[in-house]
């Protein structure tokens, strides 16, 4: 039952995200000067690059946060997404919390929602003008591997 409410829940923010209307972002910036940074690390590789766009949609009452953001080469995309009915600093996990990387287009880690609890996004700060925290928890590589980010 937990499992069907968390594909519940997956499916409802990946229909919200692809109907949003609201963005805050800054694709004219292109990256090179902005202090809207994202980064992490897996085993020995590091990965970072800049934010693209961060925005908050409600539906439904929910509120859906969505923060993506591309390598400084763009060849990969970090997509790091929190659902709640009270979105604001705080920690949420897994159903509630995930993660897409990409690189060139292919998945390379992304959250399992069934995995509960399992990958953790911390909201440090969110308002009007934007939103900071970290994340960190167990994830899939692209073969169904549990990996740490």
């Amino acid at each position: 039952m937990k499992q069907l409410k968390g594909l519940i829940a997956f499916f409802a923010f990946v229909s919200v995200f692809a109907a949003c209307k609201k963005e805050y972002s800054r694709e004219k910036d292109n990256g090179a000067n902005t202090l809207s940074q994202w980064e992490f690390k897996e085993g020995a590789t590091q990965y970072n690059g800049s934010v693209d766009t961060a925005f908050v949609d409600t539906t439904g009452g929910i509120q859906f946060l969505t923060i993506e953001g591309t390598s400084l080469d763009r060849s990969k995309k970090i997509s790091l997404g929190v659902f709640s009915q009270d979105l604001k600093a705080g920690t949420y996990s897994s159903p509630t919390a995930f993660i897409d990387f990409l690189d060139n287009g292919a998945v390379v880690y992304e959250s399992d929602i069934t995995a509960i609890g399992q990958f953790t996004i911390v909201i440090s700060k969110i308002d009007s003008i934007g939103v900071s925290g970290t994340f960190s928890g167990k994830v899939k590589d692209s073969n169904g591997n549990p990996k740490d980010v």
